[in-house]
């Protein structure tokens, strides 16, 4: 699961039992044009993962917004390329293929077993997806189809991120063995090219400019690395356990447990430790970012079941609408245009 183990890291356990909050309105698929997010729910080991979607046009907000989602056994990841959905679903070792105009799953793409599939990130027509057991599988994206798995490439991805004709993968580690480096991977290849070493538990990694930024867990530091040259160019030292980062093409926006923080990529500064606060819930669980309109989602986990909401916010920290509740753990977003 996505984050569950920065969280462990942190506070070591926590409960998983629950239920999801009960939908005020009847649950209906949203219409496939209108532009909006999904939000994934990765659920608990009680269940309850799956789809919600916020219709902007319309204001409005769809639980279990892909027909089926709701069985899935911890969705972790989603993109939007070229009008289908793409959600890696750990616990069945799958990518789904979604139809993200007649929100239905048009395929799944069968992987490793348990391998885990987790993050994703496209280049060109391979989707490269790394993997719970610690592998990268890549994805033929024209036949969405399985095209190999390279093992042992970290010990538990943290992220994964393409740039400069390059894939770099974070190695958080999984507790309590805690990972210290960014694998380098060049994609014709297919093979490890070089490893950047950081701090204690890389995980959500970004890239803007010519650099690549890795958030680390375990010293609350932001790292930055030359795409081009592999050299570790800066740091940060941030606070609140930060667990995520985004980017508006201009500034990065890191997540912590209580907080979002706004810096700027050269040199790294800190602009506002505070740019959000949490003012209710147990904790920050995921980030995301609409572009080009600059508009920042957070969910928000209200109890120990995993209940979750989402908040979102302009990029000056000002509230956009009221927030608005989803399902068990929602992790990660994906946002159709």
């Amino acid at each position: 699961m996505k984050r569950l183990n920065v969280i462990v890291f942190l506070v070591a356990s926590i409960a998983f039992a629950g239920c999801r909050l009960t939908p005020t309105s009847p649950i209906v698929l949203p219409p496939g044009s209108a532009p909006g997010v999904y939000v994934l729910n990765e659920g608990g080991f009680s269940g309850g993962g799956g789809v919600s979607f916020y219709d902007l046009q319309r204001d409005s907000v769809y639980q279990n917004a892909v027909a089926g989602s709701d069985g899935w056994v911890f969705p972790n990841d989603m993109k939007i390329i070229a009008n289908k959905g793409y959600v890696t679903v750990n616990g069945t070792d799958r990518i789904y293929v979604v139809d993200i105009a007649g929100q239905s799953i048009l395929k799944s793409i069968t992987f490793p077993h348990f391998s885990g599939p987790e993050f994703m990130a496209a280049w060109g027509e391979t989707l490269y997806v790394a993997n719970f057991d610690g592998s990268v599988s890549l994805v033929d994206l024209r036949a969405d189809t399985l095209l190999g798995t390279i093992p042992g490439v970290v010990g538990f991805p943290g992220g994964i991120v393409c740039a400069a004709g390059k894939v770099f993968v974070s190695d958080i580690g999984l507790y309590p063995k805690i990972g210290n480096v960014v694998k380098v991977l060049q994609p014709g290849s297919v093979s490890v090219h070089d490893s950047v070493t950081v701090e204690n538990a890389p995980g959500a990694i970004v890239q803007l400019g010519n650099g690549v930024f890795v958030v680390c867990t375990g010293t609350s530091r932001i790292y930055r690395i030359d795409s081009g040259t592999l050299v570790l160019s800066d740091s940060l030292q941030l606070s609140a356990y930060p667990s995520d980062c985004v980017t508006d093409g201009e500034f990065l926006y890191v997540l912590g447990s209580d907080s979002v923080a706004k810096v700027d990529d050269n040199p790294l500064t800190l602009i506002n430790s505070g740019l959000i606060r949490r003012a209710v819930g147990s904790y920050f669980y995921a980030l995301g970012i609409e572009r080009p309109a600059n508009v920042l989602y957070v969910s928000n986990i209200l109890a120990a079941g995993g209940s979750g909401r989402v908040e979102s916010y302009r990029t000056d920290g000002t509230l956009r609408r009221a927030p608005f509740p989803v399902g068990v753990f929602p992790g990660a977003f994906a946002f159709r245009q």
